[in-house]
């Protein structure tokens, strides 16, 4: 769901998506800051798809509306995660997080 679906709404418009002018990706130092930077942009992301949404309904377009409203759903699942993975940082501190985080035979005594 999301782009794909997006790029579909616009070529049934007869129009050109332009797929290259995408921002660009910040990447944290830590994974604390990974995952703070992946939540700010969870959060520019659902504030773009309903911004786009009421637009879409303004013009009468409301097809395309429920699309950015459905996109934002799953924005909000992202955004949700990513505020529950800080708060388990935060609980038990980074190092016992990213711990947590290797699959057995990862870490490096393997």
């Amino acid at each position: 769901m999301g782009i794909d679906e997006l790029i579909q709404r616009i070529l049934f418009f007869d129009a050109v998506p332009v797929v290259h002018a995408l921002d660009p990706v910040t990447v944290g130092g830590t994974g604390e800051e990974m995952l703070e930077l992946a939540l700010q942009s969870e959060k520019q992301a659902v504030a773009q798809f309903n911004a786009s949404a009421d637009e879409c309904h303004r013009l009468g377009d409301h097809g395309t509306a429920s699309l950015f409203e459905r996109m934002v759903l799953e924005e909000e699942g992202h955004a949700d995660w990513f505020d529950s993975q800080l708060a388990a940082v935060e609980r038990v501190g980074a190092a016992a997080y990213l711990a947590q985080q290797l699959e057995p035979g990862q870490g490096p005594a393997s």
